[in-house]
């Protein structure tokens, strides 16, 4: 049973209509001092009942989202579980100055106390992924909401050994995938009214630091575009493996895990579409120089002496056969 909080109708609908579930309305108010008023309208007994919360403003939410999965376990639910399309209390993990409480431990005890299984997913970098290997903001939105419905309806799947961020990834990388072969085979032509405008200063990936000059700016987000604009012309094969290493920064190893390949094949594709990119990249790049080792590309800004990384330096793999 799909139960969704307020704010959360139209995610849980579309759930409900993928998943053929039954609906469990929610009736959540507030009394005059603050108070939350929670009940079930219906009942939920034997049921594996689904909360649909979005964490955005979790102190407000938190409370009367517990009562709920503590109330459904008093009307005799088989199980209660949380789908927090955004996971609030993510940043503190770690003590960085004294006396600091590390929320997020916190948080995950408390939300684990009270449900049998937590879906989610990271938005943000699950969005960017798919974006650099479509090259287009409305699909790639599309794509992301697709990633989670799959997660949510193979979550029994999952292996706990595993990262759920490298589990999600390879849902994300395979939908990718299908979206552009989908598109190849009917030969669909578009540009996106939603694509980020670059003239308007929309930012496809990473905000620059405050500290940068707008003409800094400016240069870094053209070099980014450029940069995106050539990698929907790598053969996806090596997309894949590019996008992953050197902007999403995994590890050789979470790239194999990703994309279900030795970590031998991962190097190769690696090398070859880094080489592919840099020749691509090569005629583009007006005012910038791109680096001619064999390394992960890196290019310099040489009107205003500042090096704009295009991609995360590493260690370059040694260059192996065809995979």
């Amino acid at each position: 049973m799909i139960c969704a909080f307020p704010g959360n109708e139209a995610f849980a609908a579309r759930l409900r209509e993928e998943l053929g579930a039954e609906v469990l309305e929610l009736e959540w108010r507030r009394f005059p001092d603050g108070e939350s008023y929670v009940r079930f309208a219906g009942p939920c007994k034997g049921k594996n009942v689904a909360l649909v919360c979005t964490l955005d403003d979790p102190d407000a939410k938190s409370l009367a989202l517990l009562f709920a999965a503590r109330t459904a376990r008093e009307l005799s639910a088989a199980r209660v579980g949380l789908v927090a399309p955004y996971l609030a209390y993510m940043r503190q993990d770690r003590r960085f100055r004294e006396g600091e409480a590390v929320t997020s431990v916190h948080f995950a005890a408390l939300l684990s106390g009270a449900f049998d299984w937590l879906v989610t997913y990271f938005h943000v970098p699950v969005f960017n992924l798919v974006y650099r290997m479509l090259g287009d903001a409305a699909d790639s939105a599309d794509v992301t909401q697709e990633v989670f419905l799959k997660a949510f309806k193979g979550i029994r799947g999952f292996r706990r050994g595993s990262s759920l961020k490298t589990w999600l990834y390879r849902i994300a990388v395979r939908e990718a995938l299908n979206q552009r072969r989908w598109f190849a085979r009917h030969l669909r032509q578009q540009t996106s009214i939603d694509a980020p405008d670059v003239a308007a200063g929309e930012a496809p990936f990473e905000l620059e630091s405050a500290d940068a000059t707008p003409l800094e700016i400016c240069a870094a987000h053209e070099l980014q575009e450029t940069v995106q604009r050539a990698l929907q012309q790598v053969p996806e094969v090596f997309r894949s493996a590019v996008v992953l290493r050197d902007l999403e920064g995994l590890s050789y190893e979470e790239v194999a895990e990703v994309l279900e390949v030795s970590v031998g094949t991962v190097k190769s594709r690696i090398v070859r579409g880094r080489r592919a990119l840099r020749e691509i990249l090569a005629p583009m790049l007006n005012g910038h120089k791109v680096s001619a080792g064999g390394g992960p590309l890196v290019a310099h800004s040489t009107a205003h002496g500042k090096q704009v990384p295009a991609h995360r330096p590493g260690p370059e793999p040694a260059e192996g056969g065809v995979r």
